[in-house]
């Protein structure tokens, strides 16, 4: 006799087979977009970095705002940000570079602009400060959120992580 899980259950969360009609819509999306060519492919791109940069700013000034007895410039002063540890120095800038890896994604496209020779670069800058705007912005707000390094749901943990969520039984 084998055991299998039931297709709906009482749990708060989406049952465990929820990632196959999602799948098979993002592959459609995805399939779709590469069909229809680059202009409504760039078009789509646009709009989502667009929802997604804003969806970034409204949670962390929401975020500010919730939790704004805590505003301090603390998070900015690095007193001895990695300590001398070389090894937590380069993991740091691993994902200091690679957040700005897809940048060079509108070099190959500047056939596709009028007057690549302006717009492609101005489109970079704009892009580094948009990023580095909602990357900043975000993560104050989440390291005054949780409480910082000294108080709050970071007190006394070795790798600086929430663990105290507890999620609804």
């Amino acid at each position: 006799m084998t055991f299998s899980p039931p297709l709906v259950s009482r749990s708060p969360f989406p049952p465990t087979f929820l990632w196959i009609p999602l799948s098979l819509v993002f592959i459609g999306v995805v399939s779709w977009l590469i069909y229809s060519g680059i202009r409504p492919s760039l078009q789509f791109v646009s709009y989502t970095i667009i929802v997604e940069v804003l969806f970034f700013i409204a949670t962390s000034l929401a975020l500010i705002y919730e939790f704004h007895a805590r505003l301090s410039l603390v998070p900015f002063t690095p007193p001895k940000p990695v300590g001398n540890d070389t090894l937590a120095l380069a993991t740091m800038m691993v994902y200091a570079i690679g957040t700005y890896v897809g940048i060079g994604g509108s070099i190959p496209i500047a056939e596709e602009t009028r007057n690549p020779k302006r717009n492609v670069p101005l489109a970079i800058l704009i892009t580094i400060a948009v990023l580095g705007i909602t990357i900043i912005l975000s993560a104050y707000a989440q390291v005054i959120s949780w409480g910082g390094a000294e108080h709050g749901l970071l007190r006394g943990q070795p790798v600086p992580i929430p663990c105290d969520i507890h999620l609804p039984a």
